[in-house]
């Protein structure tokens, strides 16, 4: 009777204290319209705040950032970022070749882009994400520097706090990519 009043407890304990591994990115089961763009595009290594690198799911707290123990990041988010982005455009110019930095092309690319996350964190029951982005155009020397913040409302768990950045680094991809496009 001891023995299995013992397995039942470690159950228990282990089961209440499972860690999750988490995954940036939006499943895209909506019809994507795609353009005839042939390009080389270029997605540099993206730049995100310190507290990304935890590899903890990070929650602003006051004035103090806070690390959830049971929800982890499957690999490292600076990396899936820049991942997901490439996913993004090449899903909606399938003819344009999407290259990560360091260049795996012969030749630079037509189009580079940079991104600089200033802040993505959960904040009570949002997410914000603030990045800067430059897109450069090699054809006509063009430079464009702009600036993107949005704001996703969450439940307070992680699953939700994951969809939200996944929503919100959507909406971010989508604006970088109809900038290239235009």
């Amino acid at each position: 009777m001891i023995k299995i009043y013992i397995i039942a407890i470690f159950i228990i304990t282990l089961n209440s204290c499972s860690t999750y591994k988490y995954i940036i990115g939006v499943d895209t089961n909506q019809h994507i319209q795609t353009k005839p763009i042939t390009k080389t595009i270029g997605v540099s290594q993206i730049d995100i705040p310190e507290y990304l690198l935890s590899g903890k799911i990070a929650i602003l707290k006051g004035n103090k950032i806070e690390y959830r123990d049971d929800g982890l990041w499957v690999d490292e988010i600076n990396k899936r970022l820049q991942r997901e982005i490439i996913r993004y455009i090449q899903e909606r110019l399938p003819k344009s070749n999407i290259v990560e930095y360091p260049w795996s092309v012969s030749k630079l690319p037509d189009i580079n882009i940079k991104i600089i996350i200033t802040k993505f964190i959960s904040d009570g029951d949002k997410v914000e994400l603030k990045s800067t982005y430059k897109i450069y155009n090699k054809k006509f020397d063009k430079r464009e520097i702009e600036q993107f913040k949005v704001v996703i409302k969450h439940k307070n768990s992680n699953e939700e706090i994951v969809k939200a950045m996944s929503l919100a680094f959507d909406k971010l991809s989508y604006n970088i990519y109809s900038k290239i496009i235009d």
